[in-house]
């Protein structure tokens, strides 16, 4: 065998060593990938889903949503303890704060969306309760009113007297009865008091400004949930960070069970 046969034999080793390390490399890299997308997705993406749903709820009117009185919410306001100035997605039990942090690297769309929501609760859920309370006192004040809640506790007691006050307010903030049947059955019959009364607040500065920031609310949090639903229909990991690389030891899976035995206590 001459020398360049030899030469060529050698490089033709390494070569094919050298290609079988890349695609080695390269596997475990994918399988790191795959697997810190699916803590990302387990730890992080599905409970925002819930968290973003249960907080959605808070301005979706009906009866499944809140039901206010002006004492509940003049209660809630003044309560020594408000989660509204204490909101934080990080803190969020079910939420491993180093993966939501890690949103940075990967989404940071989304991570950028939910810090703007954090703010927009923090800033402004207070000036929301005072507004929604402003609106429930202007009504439970109205003469008409009084005497259209007087005529249906005539009618059926006591054991159902908040359901006037519920109409009222859910016509002043144009929800529709889809939202509230149950009660819809039983007003119903009063129901040319009942649109007369929701169409006088309709049009008040205080129905316009909670209609205005449940709208602002929701909206916020309806671009949060698009953005995590379509990062999980796509399934693909995004960007580079410490956790991924081909020695690193990701440090939140140390916190693994530990989470989990926090979420079910």
């Amino acid at each position: 065998m001459s020398w360049e046969d030899a030469l060529f034999t050698i490089l033709g080793d390494f070569m094919a060593t050298l290609g079988g390390i890349l695609v080695e490399w390269w596997r475990e890299e994918r399988k790191l990938r795959e697997k810190h997308f699916e803590d990302i997705k387990e730890m992080c993406l599905d409970p925002l889903l819930q968290k973003l749903d249960d907080l959605k709820r808070e301005f979706v009117f009906g009866e499944s949503g809140p039901r206010w009185s002006s004492l509940e919410i003049e209660e809630l306001h003044n309560s020594d303890v408000r989660w509204w100035e204490l909101f934080s997605f990080k803190s969020t039990c079910g939420i491993n704060p180093l993966l939501y942090e890690d949103l940075k690297n990967h989404y940071v769309e989304l991570y950028k969306e939910l810090q703007e929501l954090e703010w927009l609760i923090k800033a402004k859920y207070a000036m929301y309760l005072r507004t929604a309370l402003k609106l429930l006192e202007v009504i439970e004040s109205d003469p008409e009113f009084k005497a259209f809640e007087k005529l249906f506790e005539k009618a059926y007691g006591d054991k159902m007297s908040s359901y006037p006050r519920y109409t009222v307010v859910f016509l002043a903030l144009g929800v529709d009865k889809s939202y509230w049947p149950n009660i819809y059955s039983y007003i119903k019959r009063e129901l040319d008091k009942a649109l007369r009364l929701g169409n006088k607040f309709y049009n008040s500065i205080e129905a316009q400004e909670v209609r205005d920031m449940a709208r602002e609310f929701k909206s916020k949090i309806d671009k949060c949930i698009q953005k995590i639903e379509e990062i999980v229909l796509k399934a693909e990991l995004r960007g580079k960070c410490r956790y991924t690389g081909r020695w690193s030891r990701p440090s939140y899976l140390l916190k693994r069970s530990h989470l989990r035995r926090a979420t079910m206590l």
